[in-house]
C-alpha cells in the first residue's frame, strides 16, 4: 500500500519516488523510485518504466550522492536478482546511476534495466530533495515511532 510519492517531471523523463508499506509487520518498509521515458509534450510511458527498490544501505549511499559525485566521480548502484544463487537462468540486473551533469550544479540519474534506460537531470535544488527524502526516510523504512 502507498503511503506518499514525490515527483519530478522533465521533457525526457519523469521520476517518481514512493514510500511503500511492507505487509509484514516483520519487515522493514522500503522505497520504490521509479523513472518512465518521456513521449512528448506531459506524457510519459509509466508503462515501461523502471523501478529500482531502494534499501537500507542503498538510501544511505544515495544520501550522500552529491559527496560521492564530487570524491568519486559518480554513485552507481547495481541490483542483481541473482546475487547468491547459483545455476539457473539469468535475470537481467538493474542499475541506478548518480553523476554530475554537464551543466554548473546539475545531476544526471540514470536507471537501466537490460536494453531499457532512462535518464533524468535534476537540479541542485531537486538533487538536495531527494538525498533528503532518503535521509527523512529511515524511521519509515524502520517502522520506528518518533512521538
Amino acid at each position: 500500500m502507498e503511503t506518499a510519492s514525490y515527483n519530478v517531471y522533465k521533457k525526457s523523463a519523469a521520476l517518481q519516488v514512493k514510500f511503500i508499506r511492507s505487509k509484514e509487520d516483520r519487515k522493514p518498509n522500503f522505497l520504490f523510485l521509479e523513472m518512465a521515458k518521456g513521449m512528448g509534450d506531459r506524457k510519459w510511458d509509466w508503462d515501461h518504466k523502471i523501478t529500482f527498490k531502494l534499501g537500507e544501505r542503498d538510501l544511505m549511499q544515495v544520501s550522500v550522492a552529491r559527496a560521492v559525485c564530487k570524491s568519486k566521480g559518480k554513485l552507481e548502484l547495481i541490483h542483481d536478482p541473482d546475487a547468491g544463487k547459483s545455476g539457473g537462468q539469468k535475470k537481467i540486473y538493474k542499475s541506478l546511476r548518480i553523476f554530475p551533469g554537464e551543466q554548473k550544479h546539475t545531476y544526471g540519474i540514470g536507471l537501466a534495466h537490460g536494453d531499457n534506460k532512462i535518464l533524468i537531470f535534476l537540479d541542485m535544488f531537486e538533487m538536495k530533495w531527494l538525498e533528503e527524502v532518503c535521509v527523512r526516510s529511515i524511521p519509515f523504512v524502520y517502522k520506528w515511532s518518533l512521538r
